[in-house]
């Protein structure tokens, strides 16, 4: 198996493990990304501030639940298949 062969299985899989409604449906107008996550509409405004806000805020509210320890997963690693898909996928 080539190099090649081995990062297409990656990609591949790696794209399959990807639940449908986190899948980016329109492909970026702009040459940044970096505001993507605000315009897909795939995350909630609760999961974009949950992902914008810093560690330290992230436990104050995690200690006081406000937070669910889902819920602050649930955003990173929606905001995690968007940059796989960003940067993983040239057809976008």
């Amino acid at each position: 198996m080539t190099w090649e062969q081995v990062v297409e299985d990656k990609r591949a899989r790696l794209e399959a493990t990807i639940p449908s409604e986190w899948r980016i449906k329109s492909k970026p107008t702009e040459d940044s990304v970096m505001a993507y996550p605000k315009q897909s509409g795939i995350m909630t405004p609760e999961e974009l501030s949950i992902t914008e806000s810093s560690a330290v805020d992230l436990v104050a509210q995690l200690a006081s639940r406000k937070l669910t320890s889902v819920a602050v997963t649930t955003a990173f690693c929606k905001r995690a298949a968007l940059a796989h898909q960003l940067v993983l996928n040239p057809a976008l």
